[in-house]
């Protein structure tokens, strides 16, 4: 990480302020400052800087309240968080849990350890070394975590829509190991507000379903949209193949459906659409 890195410290003690900002500007990084957690999360969602350095205890607002809204805002629910305590990082996890953010934080993931990019403690007192070394530790961890996330957004975004549950799950998991983004629904009425809202660069669509069945909800995308589609139909199916052809789908997979077969489609769709794009 870079010494550019803008990170924000939200604490009401002058004192401590003036020491985080003291050695995080040695280090070159770019140092905001605020003394009340309602000012820092306007400052967090105004600036959006690579990392927070936030007090817990504090008047008005405390650190747990200030991360709570945080995470509920989208500017500033991907920024990495280091806390500062004088109670110890034992006790903080306990309060968290008890004041019931496990949810919103994320305490530990199945190693028992923190998620990545999240949140770190440091409980005072700490040197000036232990605080560069939990700043590089938690702007490193951001930062892959940034890439990985630009890495699924430029994978494309892959709506799925089926009412067969199993099948569904069995696309979304092959899909999400490859990188992509992927949003489901269970009916043809759910798939067409999907494709409204969620704006995916890649269907793929059953053709028997409640509601609406895929020629229709084919039909509807193609008064509006030329969002590459690829249709499920059943072994034996060929007039319905023909007919989703005619309607403007772009490929068809057989059920059974083969992982590997669907993954090869929708490769070879995305890309086609990546090499049309001026």
């Amino acid at each position: 990480m870079n010494g550019k890195a803008r990170i924000l410290i939200i604490n009401d003690r002058h004192s401590m302020v003036w020491f985080i900002e003291r050695v995080l500007q040695r280090e070159g990084y770019d140092v905001l400052t605020t003394f009340d957690g309602r000012v820092g999360l306007k400052k967090a969602s105004e600036e959006k800087p690579d990392l927070v350095i936030l007090d817990t205890i504090m008047p008005k607002v405390d650190g747990y309240r200030v991360y709570q809204q945080l995470q509920k805002n989208p500017d500033t629910v991907h920024i990495p968080v280091l806390f500062t305590t004088i109670k110890g990082e034992a006790e903080e996890k306990r309060i968290i849990a008890l004041k019931g953010y496990r949810s919103a934080i994320n305490l530990h993931n199945r190693q028992g350890g923190y998620r990545v990019g999240t949140y770190d403690f440091l409980a005072e007192p700490f040197s000036a070394t232990e605080l560069r070394d939990r700043v590089q530790d938690l702007l490193q961890l951001g930062e892959l975590r940034a890439r990985k996330e630009e890495t699924i957004r430029r994978k494309g975004r892959i709506l799925v829509v089926d009412d067969n549950r199993s099948l569904v799950l069995l696309a979304e998991r092959a899909l999400q190991k490859e990188g992509y983004n992927v949003i489901t629904a269970f009916d043809g009425l759910e798939g067409l507000r999907k494709v409204r809202d969620e704006k995916p660069d890649l269907i793929i669509l059953d053709i028997i379903m409640p509601e609406l069945d895929g020629f229709q909800v084919l039909d509807l995308i193609r008064q509006h949209s030329n969002i590459p589609v690829i249709m499920l139909t059943s072994t034996g199916e060929v007039e319905a193949v023909k007919r989703t052809l005619a309607l403007g789908a772009d490929d068809y997979v057989v059920k059974p459906v083969k992982t590997k077969e669907l993954l090869a489609r929708v490769q070879t769709k995305l890309a086609r659409e990546e090499t049309r794009t001026p």
